[in-house]
């Protein structure tokens, strides 16, 4: 067996995770069709979009301590989780106030599998 074949066996979950995370950047843009369809002024959604960008500077220091203490999967694997519920939340937020909520939440949901999850590979 090839060098190389028995790297891509062990890293296919990281393969497959950075593919379909290429594929949910997508969904801050269908967002802002989302929201003007519910009605949102483009001042809110800037707004919602503006913190899901921001928010993360802040952010990951701490989680990336939390990555280094419980470990790079299980950090990535909680993000992953943590988007899942907050994004389903989102769809489902009835008001304004709710949704910049979930926003910020989101944000921090992201911070623990940025980072973590390109050191996955090298682990």
């Amino acid at each position: 067996m090839f060098p190389e074949r028995k790297i891509i066996i062990k890293l296919w979950p990281f393969f497959v995770y950075k593919f379909l995370k290429g594929i949910a950047f997508i969904t801050s843009i269908t967002f802002f069709v989302f929201f003007t369809e519910k009605e949102l002024d483009y001042l809110r959604i800037s707004f919602l979009l503006s913190l899901l960008f921001i928010t993360p500077v802040f952010f990951e220091t701490i989680t990336g301590i939390v990555a280094d203490v419980v470990g790079r999967k299980p950090s990535v694997l909680m993000g992953i989780f943590f988007e899942i519920l907050i994004i389903s939340g989102i769809i489902f937020a009835t008001t304004y106030p709710m949704l910049i909520i979930l926003f910020f939440l989101w944000s921090v949901a992201i911070t623990f599998s940025s980072g973590a999850d390109d050191a996955w590979a090298i682990d």
